[in-house]
C-alpha cells in the first residue's frame, strides 16, 4: 500500500465495516448444503499513459519492458488465485484492457483512480467506493517510478464495487493484484508480531508471511517471485466460503471456569478434515484468535513463507500459527472485529532465536495469552495432504469460581510394625476425577508414593497417613488424608467426651464392669465379665483435659479409681465417686492391637486379675479395645 495515501485508506477502514457479533459458544460447523453458484465479478483492466515509460530496472542492473500482454498475464493470474482460493465461489471476468490518460501527476494516487472511473465511458460511472451493489472492479495501473506500490479501497464483500490503484514500482506484480483485490473484499493487512533480543516483540505491519494480505516479495529480471499462500482460516471465514466441516469454533460457557479439548488439525492448503480452530478468550471476549496448520503443501509450496524459509532466528517454519483479530473502532465510536489480524506466535526456542509457528518441540515455549493456553502435542511433517498437527487448548476463567469436590476418601486398610506393608485404598471418587498417586507421609513428611508403603526400621511410634489429590475438570483439587496409623500400636484416636462405651480386653474378650448391684457403693473393686454388655458394663467419658479422661459407669455413676492413690503394681481398681483427683484420671496409650489404659497416680495400666481375671487391678501393659454404644 501507499503509505502517502494513509489518510485517504483510514477514510475507507472506518466507514466501510460495520461491527460483526462476537462468537461466544463452542460449535460444530453446519451440516453439508449444497454450493452456491459463484459470484460472477468483474474487472476492468486501466493503463495510465502519459506518467513515464513501462520499462523498470532491477537490483541487477537488467531492465525489463512490461508490455500491455505481460500486465495482463500477472492480472489474470492474480485472478485466477482467488477464484481458486474461494473454491470457485467466485468467477471473474476481465475486460479489455483500456488506455488512459489522466489528469493528474504521479503524486495523486487517489486522485488518478477515481478520475479514470469518472471518465472512461466503458466504466459507466461505477462508484468504487463501494456505493453499488455491482460485483465490478477498477483496476488502474501505472509506470513504474511512478508513486509506490499501491492500495485498493476496502468494500464489504464479493458483491460491492471497489477501486485498486498499483504501481509496477511494486516488487511483485501478482502479488500486489492479490492483495488489493482483497482490500475489495473486505479483508485488511495481516500483521505479526515480530520479537528481536534489542527491541523485544513488537507488532510489524504486512509481516505475516502466512497470509495472502502481507507484503509482496520480490522476483527480479527473470523471476515473478514467490506465489500466495492458501487463505488463512480467518480469512476464508471472513470471505464466507469456508466449507461444511472445514472450521470449528471453541469458547468457554459462561459459567464454565475452564475447559480444554484436543483438535486434530489438517493443513491449511489441503482439501480435508479439521483446517481451522476459532477461539474466543475468556477473559476479554474481544480477543479473538485463528488456528492454523501450515506445512508448505499444495497453495503453499512456493509461498513466500516457504521461499524464506531459513535457519536461526525469524525462521517461518511450517507448523501452527495464532492468529488475533485485530479490534478496531468506527466513525461512530463503536468497536468491532475488523478484516485484520495479527499473528501472534513467536515461540522461543530453546532462548536460542525465533520462529513464527508452533512445533511438537518439547523445548518450544506453548502460546499463552490471558486465558487462553495451546500447545503442540503431536506434528506430522511430510509436506503432505495427510499431516496432521494435534493441538491442545485450555481455556480459563479465573473471575469464575471452582466447583468444590464434596466427596473422594483415601483409607489405610491395615495396621503394622516396622518392617511390615501399609495399604492404602480410594473411594467416593467422581467418575470423571483424575486421581493422583497415593502419597505417604511419615508425621507430616512425605516419605513414598504408591498403594503400598513398607515401614521401615527405626520408625516405631511414628505417625504414619496417607493422601491422595483428585483433580476434576471445573472443579477444585481435593486432597483427602487416611486415618493415621502409628507404628507399633496400631490406630491411633481419641474418645469422644461425653459418649459411652464398652471396654473389652483383646485377649479374653471380658468386658471391664461393675460389680455387684448397680448401686454398688463406692471401694467396690471393678471386674471383668463375660457375656453381652449392659449398663454394668458401659462406661462414660468424662474429658478432664485433651487426652486425659475420668471412666464413669452408667449403672452405679461411679467413676473407675487406682484405690488410696496407690503407686505400685497389683493394686485393687475400684468404683468410686467421682472427684477431680488424679486417682480417676486415665490416659490412652496405643497397645499394638488395642489400647492400654494408664493411670496418671501409678502409671500402671489397668488389667485383669487372678488366675481366671475376674478383677481388675493395675499392672503391665494390657490391650483394651473401645466400642462406642452412645
Amino acid at each position: 500500500m501507499n503509505t502517502s495515501k494513509k489518510a485517504l485508506l483510514a477514510s475507507a477502514l472506518l466507514t466501510a465495516l460495520a461491527p460483526l457479533p462476537l462468537g461466544l459458544t463452542t460449535q460444530a460447523v453446519a451440516d453439508a448444503t449444497a454450493a452456491p453458484a459463484p459470484i460472477k465479478e468483474t474487472l476492468y483492466l486501466v493503463r495510465v499513459t502519459n506518467l513515464g515509460s513501462y520499462t523498470k530496472t532491477f537490483d541487477d542492473g537488467k531492465t525489463k519492458v512490461f508490455t500491455k500482454e505481460a500486465i495482463e498475464a500477472q492480472v489474470d493470474r492474480g485472478l485466477r488465485y482467488w477464484e481458486t482460493a474461494t473454491d470457485n465461489r467466485i468467477a471473474f471476468t476481465r475486460k479489455p484492457t483500456l488506455d488512459f490518460a489522466t489528469s493528474y501527476d504521479c503524486d495523486h494516487a487517489g486522485d488518478i483512480l477515481h478520475d479514470a472511473a469518472a471518465k472512461i465511458p466503458e466504466l459507466h460511472g461505477i462508484n468504487i467506493d463501494g456505493g453499488m451493489t455491482t460485483a465490478e472492479h477498477v483496476m488502474v495501473i501505472v509506470p513504474p517510478g511512478c508513486t509506490h506500490d499501491g492500495f485498493g479501497l476496502l468494500g464489504g464483500g464479493f458483491n460491492t464495487t471497489g477501486g485498486v490503484f498499483l504501481s509496477l514500482t511494486t516488487n511483485n506484480l501478482f502479488q500486489a493484484v492479490v492483495h488489493e483485490l482483497g482490500h475489495n473484499f473486505g479483508l485488511d493487512h495481516a500483521n505479526a508480531i515480530k520479537c528481536t533480543d534489542v527491541d523485544g516483540c513488537v507488532r510489524k505491519g504486512y509481516a505475516n508471511n502466512y497470509a495472502p494480505m502481507s507484503g509482496s516479495f520480490p522476483g527480479g529480471s527473470s523471476s515473478e517471485g514467490p506465489d500466495e499462500p492458501a487463505l488463512s482460516s480467518f480469512e476464508r471465514d471472513r470471505l464466507g466460503v469456508a466449507a461444511p466441516g472445514e472450521l470449528q469454533s471453541f469458547a468457554l460457557p459462561e459459567n464454565q471456569r475452564t475447559r480444554t479439548l484436543v483438535f486434530d488439525l489438517h493443513p491449511r492448503s489441503s482439501q480435508n478434515g479439521l483446517r481451522g480452530v476459532s477461539v474466543v478468550d475468556p477473559t476479554d471476549p474481544w480477543k479473538k484468535y485463528w488456528i492454523d496448520f501450515r506445512n508448505g503443501f499444495g497453495a503453499d509450496e512456493k509461498s513466500q513463507y516457504m521461499t524464506w524459509f531459513t535457519s536461526g532466528a525469524f525462521v517461518w517454519n511450517r507448523g501452527v500459527t495464532v492468529e488475533q483479530v485485530d479490534v478496531k473502532t468506527n466513525s461512530k465510536g463503536v468497536d468491532y472485529l475488523s478484516g485484520e489480524s495479527t499473528l501472534q506466535t513467536y515461540p522461543q526456542l530453546d532462548h536460542a532465536g525465533y520462529r513464527y509457528a508452533l512445533t511438537a518441540d518439547p523445548r518450544e515455549v506453548p502460546f499463552e495469552q490471558g486465558g487462553v493456553k495451546l500447545s503442540v502435542t503431536s506434528m506430522q511433517l511430510n509436506g503432505t495432504a495427510d499431516d496432521v498437527a494435534q493441538v491442545r487448548i485450555t481455556l480459563t476463567n479465573p473471575n469464575v469460581p471452582l466447583f468444590v469436590q464434596d466427596s473422594g476418601a483415601v483409607a489405610i486398610n491395615n495396621k503394622g510394625d516396622e518392617g511390615s506393608t501399609l495399604t492404602a485404598t480410594t473411594s467416593g471418587w467422581a467418575d470423571d476425577a483424575t486421581l493422583g498417586r497415593v502419597q505417604w507421609l511419615d508425621n507430616g513428611t512425605v516419605v513414598g508414593a504408591g498403594p503400598t508403603y513398607q515401614i521401615p526400621a527405626g520408625s516405631h511410634g511414628h505417625q504414619i497417613t496417607a493422601q491422595v489429590t483428585g483433580s476434576r475438570e471445573s472443579y477444585e483439587d481435593r486432597t483427602a488424608t487416611s486415618n493415621a496409623v502409628v507404628v507399633g500400636q496400631g490406630y491411633t484416636g481419641t474418645l469422644v467426651k461425653g459418649a459411652t462405651y464398652e471396654i473389652r480386653s483383646v485377649s479374653g474378650g471380658l468386658l471391664v464392669s461393675n460389680q455387684g448391684p448397680t448401686t454398688a457403693s463406692s471401694n467396690t473393686q471393678a471386674i471383668a465379665v463375660a457375656g453381652d454388655a449392659t449398663t454394668n458394663t458401659q462406661w462414660q467419658v468424662i474429658e478432664v483435659s485433651p487426652g486425659v479422661y475420668q471412666l464413669r459407669n452408667v449403672a452405679s455413676q461411679k467413676c473407675l479409681d487406682n484405690e488410696a492413690v496407690r503407686t505400685v503394681a497389683d493394686k485393687p481398681v475400684i468404683q468410686w465417686g467421682c472427684t477431680s483427683g488424679i486417682n480417676q484420671r486415665w490416659t490412652l496409650v496405643g497397645s499394638g492391637t488395642g489400647y492400654a489404659l494408664i493411670n496418671q497416680t501409678s502409671g500402671f495400666a489397668l488389667a485383669p486379675q487372678g488366675t481366671d481375671n475376674r478383677l481388675v487391678h493395675t499392672g503391665n501393659t494390657f490391650a483394651w479395645t473401645f466400642k462406642k454404644v452412645s
